[in-house]
């Protein structure tokens, strides 16, 4: 059969053969080591398998523009210029940005052309926000995307005291507050999951309400200091809290458990460890 002929779902199936899968989980991890070590790679996706892809795509113009969509399940941006570029090109292919469903934005990449993007964007159900690293870096742009972005599941980078800002502490605390306070206004988001537990807030109390609040083990000497233990036990914030990492697990459940009574009395499996599900 002559190429022209194909149906484009035969196509598809190709380019799916030849890509590598999208890792949603490597896609959404919070980088490990110093603050200032080299993020993470946008996705799981390497040089020799990415230029198989790229091969496919240029059999023809009509591959070419069957497959390229499908290249754009995960977009990651950490600067203004890239958030321009994917912005505009989105606004141009409405295939692409129907595509996309996971958004990982860092650095400098929220600027107001997070707007443009996420209009052609309504896809996206999973959002990576991660911690401005330089004092000239804001979250202005996730202010004016609330009415377009409606995250189901969100990822926070936060409270790694980057070196970056030393000479700037005033206007770290000013970004952390701008992003904590756009948190509390996202309503659609049911899945919340924090690097630190700094990036709690107490606030979040009368707007979000959560099916799951992911957050990292607590060290046991945390244990010595209970007010995050009695907040968590009674917040109304989220239904059940996911651990993540190593800990004493028999002394964490305990201790919580013994402080749940005094507020979930009867709720015994709201504390669960993120590897028992696996």
């Amino acid at each position: 059969m002559a190429e022209a002929k194909l149906p484009e779902e035969l196509i598809r199936e190709i380019i799916r053969f030849c890509a590598p899968p999208f890792c949603a989980k490597t896609f959404l991890k919070f980088p490990a080591g110093p603050p200032d070590a080299a993020p993470p790679r946008s996705s799981p996706r390497g040089p020799p398998a990415f230029r198989g892809v790229m091969n496919v795509l240029l059999v023809s113009k009509r591959w070419l523009r069957i497959g390229t969509p499908m290249l754009w399940e995960g977009v990651a941006l950490r600067k203004s210029k890239h958030t321009s570029a994917v912005a505009r090109f989105v606004s141009s292919d409405p295939a692409v940005g129907r595509m996309i469903h996971y958004l990982r934005l860092e650095g400098g990449s929220m600027t107001r052309d997070l707007v443009k993007l996420t209009k052609h964007a309504s896809n996206i159900h999973t959002v990576y926000i991660g911690e401005c690293r330089h004092p000239s870096d804001s979250y202005d742009g996730l202010q004016h995307v609330i009415r377009y972005l409606r995250p189901t599941t969100l990822y926070i980078n936060l409270g790694l005291g980057l070196s970056e800002y030393a000479s700037s502490p005033t206007k770290r605390d000013e970004n952390e507050v701008v992003l904590k306070a756009i948190v509390g206004l996202w309503t659609s988001v049911m899945s919340l999951h924090l690097s630190n537990c700094e990036a709690l807030d107490v606030s979040w109390e009368v707007s979000l309400h959560l099916d799951e609040l992911h957050i990292p083990t607590p060290d046991l000497p945390s244990l010595q200091f209970p007010w995050l233990w009695h907040w968590l036990a009674r917040s109304k914030v989220f239904k059940r809290l996911v651990l993540h990492g190593p800990g004493d697990r028999d002394v964490i459940r305990v201790y919580y458990q013994d402080i749940a009574t005094m507020y979930r009395r009867g709720q015994d499996d709201v504390l669960t460890f993120a590897d028992e599900r696996d």
